[in-house]
């Protein structure tokens, strides 16, 4: 399945290099995998309801997590307008404390029976 294989590339990427880029790019492959799942969840509904879930989820984390990059990035070029350096040095630490539990939920390992991989496949 290459959508899982890209979804499971994107995962290592943004693992190794944390960027908001590689990020955003998990997040569009886990999203790709969501939408191929649905198409044939009719056939194979019991194992893929589960992943579903589980995408759905994770897509969310990773989405939340890209919503403080965006916010990040406009407050980063609205600095002039901040009222002091401490303020956005403060918004700087609430983005990394409000960020942190999103990227941990969503790094963490997959749930028990979440992989698709040829150890699971049934003769």
């Amino acid at each position: 399945m290459g959508t899982y294989k890209d979804a499971y590339e994107s995962i290592r990427v943004a693992r190794k290099e944390g960027g908001w880029l590689a990020w955003h790019e998990w997040r569009k492959q886990v999203k790709y995998l969501r939408y191929h799942l649905k198409i044939v969840r009719c056939s194979w509904r019991t194992p893929l309801e589960s992943w579903r879930r589980y995408l759905n989820r994770l897509s969310d984390l990773i989405g939340l997590d890209h919503d403080l990059v965006e916010l990040r990035q406009l407050l980063s070029r609205q600095r002039a307008d901040m009222p002091s350096p401490e303020a956005l040095k403060h918004l700087e630490q609430l983005y990394a404390e409000r960020s942190q539990p999103f990227r941990h939920d969503a790094l963490g390992p997959l749930p028990v029976g979440k992989t698709l991989g040829p150890s699971n496949r049934t003769s």
